[in-house]
C-alpha cells in the first residue's frame, strides 16, 4: 500500500506586538477553566497582564514550572490539570515548559495553548515533545500528541525584549529544517507524521532557509537594539512557525544527530542552547554530504556573521580529543535518520565529517574562506 502524504500544523497561529493582552479573545471557546504554566520569573512578569484580560466567569490556575522538562514534572503537571479541572493548558515560556505541557495536556485530552516568550527552537508549533530524566541528561520519553497545539501565540514585544542569544539560537535550529527536508525528500522517506512530505511542507522548509540568509543578520542587530523591525518580525516567524512546520512536515536527516552526540559526551558540561548545537551539526551534515563549496561558504559565512557555533570551541567543548570524536561517531552510526542519506553513514564517514567541519569552522573564524 502506498504511503500517504501528511501535513500537520497548529490550529491557529497569532503573532503580533502586544498580543498577549488579547489571549482571552483567542481561547474563549476552549472552556472556562484555564491552567497556565510558567517559570517563577515568567509568571511574575506576565501574570497580571494575562489575568487582566479575563473576566470573573473564568477560573485561572497559575502553576509554577520547575524548570525541568522531565517525566516527573510532566506527571506533576498532569495531576494539577486533574486537580483544577482544567479544560485548557497554557504553556508560557520556551521549549522546556512547552514540551512538558504538551504531555500534560495530551494525557488529559485538554486543549493546548503555547505562549512563546523566546524563539530559541522550533518546538513551539509541533505535536512532538521530549521528556528527560530528572537530571536532564537523557531523553526518557517522547511525546507525540494526536494533534498540534490548538493555538500558538507569539507576542513580538516580549520576544523583542528577550536576550538576543535566544533569537540567534533559534536561527541555528531553523537552519536545519531545509537541510533535513531535502534529504528526506530525495530518499522518499517519511516525515514526523509518518507520511510522505507534501509540496507545501517541503517548500515551507525551503522558504525558512532562504529568509534566514536574507534577514538573519539584520534581525540580530534589531534584537540587540531592542527595537522591532520587519526583519526581526520575519525571523521570529521563521524560528517558530516556518521552522516548526518545516521540520515536522519535511522530515529530518543527520542535521541534529551530531549535536546530540556532542552534547552527550561523558564528562563534558553542557553549555550550548539546542539551536547552537544544531548549528554545528548542520556544518557536519553539509560536509558529510559533500555539498558544493558555494553552499558551504554561504552557510559558514552566515553562521559566523550572526555568532552561531561552527567549532567545538564555540560550543565550549575545549581540547576535544580524537577518542571523544570517535565516540561521537560510534554513537551516531546507528541513528535511524542516517538512513535517509544516499550513502552509508559509517563511523569513519561520520568521524571525517566532524573533524573537517570543525577545521573549516576555525578557518572561517580566522577570516579564511573556501572561495
Amino acid at each position: 500500500m502506498a504511503i500517504p502524504q501528511i501535513f500537520g500544523a497548529p490550529s491557529r497561529y497569532v503573532q503580533g506586538y502586544g498580543e498577549l493582552k488579547n489571549l482571552k479573545k483567542y481561547i474563549d471557546w476552549m472552556g472556562k477553566s484555564i491552567m497556565l504554566v510558567g517559570s517563577k520569573n515568567r509568571l511574575k512578569d506576565l501574570k497580571e497582564k494575562i489575568a487582566s484580560s479575563f473576566d470573573d466567569s473564568y477560573t485561572l490556575t497559575f502553576v509554577e514550572f520547575s524548570g525541568s522538562s522531565s517525566v516527573t514534572e510532566a506527571n506533576r503537571l498532569s495531576e494539577e490539570v486533574k486537580k483544577c479541572g482544567a479544560e485548557c493548558v497554557v504553556a508560557i515560556g520556551g521549549g522546556k515548559v512547552q514540551d512538558t505541557c504538551k504531555a500534560a495536556a495530551f494525557w488529559n485530552n485538554t486543549y493546548l495553548v503555547v505562549v512563546s516568550t523566546i524563539v530559541a527552537s522550533d518546538a513551539t508549533t509541533s505535536a512532538t515533545g521530549l521528556l528527560y530524566n530528572d537530571e536532564g541528561t537523557q531523553i526518557q520519553q517522547g511525546v507525540l500528541m494526536n494533534r498540534n497545539p490548538d493555538l500558538v501565540l507569539v507576542d513580538t514585544e516580549i520576544i523583542m525584549q528577550a536576550p538576543t542569544r535566544y533569537l540567534v539560537a533559534g536561527m541555528g535550529d531553523a537552519l536545519s529544517t531545509y537541510l533535513g527536508a531535502r534529504v528526506t525528500r530525495a530518499a522518499g522517506a517519511t516525515n514526523y507524521f509518518g507520511g510522505i512530505p507534501t509540496e507545501v511542507g517541503f517548500n515551507i522548509a525551503k522558504l525558512s532557509y532562504e529568509l534566514l540568509f536574507k534577514y538573519g543578520l539584520e534581525a540580530k542587530i534589531a534584537s540587540e537594539q531592542k527595537v522591532m523591525t520587519k526583519a526581526l518580525n520575519t525571523i521570529i516567524e521563521v524560528n517558530t512557525l516556518m521552522s516548526g512546520m518545516g521540520f515536522e512536515n519535511g522530515g529530518s536527516a543527520s542535521d541534529h544527530s551530531f549535536c546530540f552526540a556532542a552534547l552527550a559526551l561523558p564528562g563534558r558540561e553542557e553549555w550550548a542552547l539546542h539551536g547552537e548545537g544544531v548549528s554545528f551539526s548542520c556544518c557536519c551534515q553539509l560536509v558529510m554530504e559533500n555539498v558544493d563549496v558555494e553552499e558551504l561558504d554561504k552557510v559558514y559565512s552566515f553562521l559566523v556573521s550572526v555568532g552561531l557555533p561552527v567549532t567545538f570551541d564555540d560550543l565550549h567543548i575545549y581540547d576535544i580529543t580524537d577518542d571523544e570524536i570517535r565516540l561521537m561517531a560510534k554513537n551516531m552510526s546507528n541513528n535511524p535518520k542516517n538512513y535517509n542519506h544516499p550513502f552509508e553513514c559509517t563511523e569513519e564517514v561520520l568521524y571525517g565529517a566532524i573533524k573537517t567541519a570543525d577545521t573549516l569552522g576555525k578557518m572561517y573564524k580566522a577570516g579564511g574562506r573556501l572561495i
